[in-house]
């Protein structure tokens, strides 16, 4: 058996060999080959082509600065390898959507003299007389602004003894390679995180915590520092031995701590104490009476609240539909049917509203529950037609479903 060697364009036997092996210079233009075996006169030929294609140069890589400053030049240099002597020709793209040429970007290094804060792919294309084309690419993540300082914050209000709470310290580095460093009181912590966890909470942890973060060399200062109150020196006075009287209700934990009662979670320090925040407790709706409502009569609703309310607007609804009433009273001046129904309210605080109040029913004593409300004479009539639009409407709604 023997083998050739054929051109894949022409179709020329260009080699032949015993072994089926053949050797071949490779240039900078492609070629193409196929083979074909012979055996007892029978000639087949290989059915795909061979591409060969040499290179008198690469590019093998962008070397720059790892991490971009905006506003600050920054300069890249197309790493390549080539015969002796070889010219080579070079041509800067830059990809944000699509790749674009950079017009007069032809030499071996690139500066962008003012980079943005943006995602870009910068490719180096290397070309050279003989033929050769490659090229090299490198994506840089978004362009850091190292003039913004970091600043502190922590997860949970009040601070309470004994609990664990974590302070972060925010920059706009993202996942940059960046050094965090922590102080309290101008004292360095032990943390090169981003947070400093405080495991369980006791009067030495108050103080100023700030923190720093070093990228590339150049360091940023929180420019406020944190204070982190006293924990329990908050709210209104109290003393130890009696502090079951003094510090109960929901706005405290029960604690009397330096004097003060401390804060539950979810409670605000206001002037005279701790109140519940109304984005955390909901109001309830109450009667001016105890006792059956009459038709006819005169009633006062109130929407009550343990919260701070200095300030607040207030919400009312009845069946779900609000109401044109604004303040902490709605007002029925004479009982009547109309008025039978389900009342709510909500109360907002400094753009904070709180969660709806269980809904409060009005019903006079003539009026039972699950009795129609209707002033029609004839109310068994009213019941039949709500009972006949009820069906028509769920069989409209099965038929849409199947057709569906």
């Amino acid at each position: 058996m023997t083998f050739e060697l054929i051109d894949g364009v022409t179709g020329a036997r260009l080699q032949t060999s015993s072994s089926g092996i053949f050797m071949v210079n490779a240039t900078a233009v492609a070629k193409f080959y196929r083979c074909a075996s012979l055996f007892n006169g029978i000639k087949k030929e290989s059915r795909y082509n061979i591409t060969v294609q040499g290179k008198d140069a690469r590019a093998v890589g962008i070397s720059g600065p790892s991490e971009w400053e905006v506003g600050v030049p920054a300069t890249l240099k197309c790493e390549t390898v080539s015969l002796n002597n070889t010219k080579i020709s070079y041509q800067w793209l830059k990809k944000v959507l699509d790749s674009t040429p950079l017009p007069g970007e032809t030499g071996e290094t690139l500066t962008v003299t003012s980079p943005k804060a943006e995602f870009a792919l910068y490719t180096c294309l290397v070309t050279t007389p003989g033929g050769t084309k490659d090229e090299a690419s490198v994506e840089f993540s978004v362009v850091q602004d190292l003039s913004t300082p970091p600043y502190v914050s922590y997860d949970a209000r009040p601070l309470n003894l004994g609990g664990r709470y974590t302070l972060e310290c925010h920059s706009n580095f993202g996942e940059t390679a960046v050094t965090y460093k922590w102080t309290k009181d101008g004292v360095v912590l032990p943390s090169t995180s981003n947070n400093y966890v405080i495991p369980s909470m006791a009067a030495k942890d108050a103080g100023k915590y700030s923190c720093s973060v070093t990228v590339n060399g150049k360091t940023l200062e929180a420019k406020n520092p944190f204070e982190v109150d006293t924990p329990g020196a908050k709210g209104k006075a109290c003393k130890a031995a009696l502090f079951t009287a003094t510090c109960s209700g929901e706005e405290y934990t029960g604690n009397c701590l330096a004097g003060r009662c401390e804060c539950s979670p979810g409670a605000e320090l206001q002037q005279n104490g701790c109140a519940l925040s109304v984005a955390s407790s909901a109001p309830t709706v109450v009667s001016d009476v105890t006792t059956a409502m009459n038709l006819g009569g005169r009633y006062i609703l109130i929407c009550a609240s343990t919260a701070s309310v200095t300030g607040a607007t207030y919400t009312w609804t009845k069946d779900g539909q609000t109401l044109p009433y604004t303040s902490a009273t709605l007002e029925i001046p004479s009982m009547s049917l109309t008025d039978v129904g389900e009342y709510a309210c909500r109360i907002t605080v400094n753009g904070n509203t709180s969660p709806q109040a269980a809904a409060f029913s009005v019903r006079p004593r003539a009026v039972q529950p699950g009795q129609p409300v209707t002033d029609d004479p004839n109310p068994g009539t009213r019941v039949s037609v709500s009972l006949l639009v009820f069906t028509v409407t769920l069989l409209c709604g099965l038929v849409v479903r199947q057709e569906t």
